[in-house]
């Protein structure tokens, strides 16, 4: 399953001509969840590693975004559930050999302020930064090429959490073919982020026959918004003709959601 969704995973300018052994960090998390409690901080832990045979040097900053349409949008940083200035990094800037891990302390302090109940959030990005030469020849000035690699692991904290069971209140509001396969558009109009847990779409020819289910992996629901969530099919879904497209999503609540569609394959 493809989704727009939330491993902010970037890697720039890594260009198939340079002659160099790469650096690849990665972290062992790509969610840090916690609660929000005035005059209380949380302490999470992350790790970095870097499993090239460079060393580099890393940095780790948080940054606030908001949702747009179902996905993270940095241009928009301002809004009533921002978390980003109540993180702090410890260490933010350090040296990784190759091969080797760093401990990061991520601290949340809430302050005294009130809250409104709901989820609040932010990104913790791991950052390396490298120069490197490039290829003989490739350049004529002898020049170096700046090497940077980014991962975003996204941080949510609740305010008065939910209690459970968690009320009926995802829909899904549409299933649709795709280029790629099916679209499902979820929409979460609760104040707090939800796990879809379990969530399986089965299509049943309407001519006869047996039906594919389709697994999908767990995702998050972001607060407040509608997301299309992407499935691959499979091959045997290929000339079934007119079917029945059924979605069933799980997030703890009393009730599954349901959604279905009639769509031809």
């Amino acid at each position: 399953m493809k989704t727009p969704h939330l491993l902010l995973a970037l890697a720039l300018a890594a260009a198939p001509f340079l002659t160099f052994a790469g650096v690849t960090i990665g972290v062992d998390k790509a969610e840090l969840i916690t609660d929000l409690k005035p005059g209380e901080k949380r302490v999470l832990k992350l790790q970095v590693t870097n499993s090239g045979t460079d060393a580099t040097p890393v940095t780790v900053y948080s940054e606030d975004w908001q949702i747009n349409r179902g996905e993270p949008d940095f241009n928009n940083k301002t809004h009533a559930r921002a978390l980003g200035r109540r993180v702090t990094l410890t260490p933010s800037s350090f040296d990784l050999a190759a091969g080797a891990a760093q401990e990061v302390t991520v601290v949340v302090d809430a302050g005294t302020e009130a809250f409104i109940p709901g989820s609040y959030w932010a990104a913790v990005f791991v950052q390396s930064a490298r120069l490197a030469p490039v290829a003989a020849g490739t350049v004529d000035r002898g020049a170096q090429m700046s090497i940077v690699e980014r991962i975003g692991v996204l941080l949510f904290a609740d305010s008065a959490p939910e209690a459970k069971p968690l009320p009926a209140d995802i829909v899904i509001t549409g299933i649709k073919r795709t280029t790629e396969g099916l679209s499902i558009t979820v929409k979460n109009p609760s104040a707090y982020m939800r796990l879809a847990s379990n969530a399986v779409v089965s299509v049943t020819p309407l001519a006869g026959g047996e039906t594919t289910k389709i697994p999908l992996h767990s995702f998050r629901l972001l607060p407040d918004s509608t997301q299309d969530i992407a499935v691959d099919l499979p091959a045997t879904v290929t000339g079934l003709g007119r079917s029945s497209v059924l979605a069933v999503i799980d997030y703890n609540a009393q009730d599954l959601v349901v959604g279905e569609a009639r769509i031809t394959f």
